[in-house]
């Protein structure tokens, strides 16, 4: 399902639905079978696929942001378009961080359901 990626999240007004983690990431073995899922999304819901450097990034205190954190984001802005959504999230990633060196890239896909 996300092949060693952080757990999707589908968002939307009545909450937060994480969709777990799935199998290990792509290329460590050669004989690792990848199991597909669906998920069916209905109109309004939001899916937020994530890098580890969103909920690793540090503030100055050595604070993670965290998965509380990233899930406080979400339902703060849940009703947003996509893009907003997303670029909302990255610049309170930023806040968060502030001028504190990143350990690692921010990577982020916000996909919408809007019909």
């Amino acid at each position: 399902m996300n092949a060693g990626h952080m757990p999707p999240l589908v968002v939307s007004q009545t909450g937060i639905q994480d969709l777990g983690n799935g199998n290990a990431a792509i290329g460590l073995a050669a004989d690792t079978l990848f199991e597909q899922k669906e998920q069916t999304m209905t109109q309004g819901q939001t899916l937020v696929l994530y890098s580890n450097g969103i909920t690793e990034a540090e503030n100055r205190e050595g604070e993670s942001y965290g998965m509380d954190r990233l899930e406080a984001a979400c339902r703060s802005i849940c009703s947003l378009q996509a893009q907003q959504l997303g670029e909302a999230l990255v610049a309170m990633v930023e806040a968060f961080v502030g001028d504190c060196r990143r350990k690692d890239d921010i990577s982020l896909i916000v996909l919408q359901r809007t019909l």
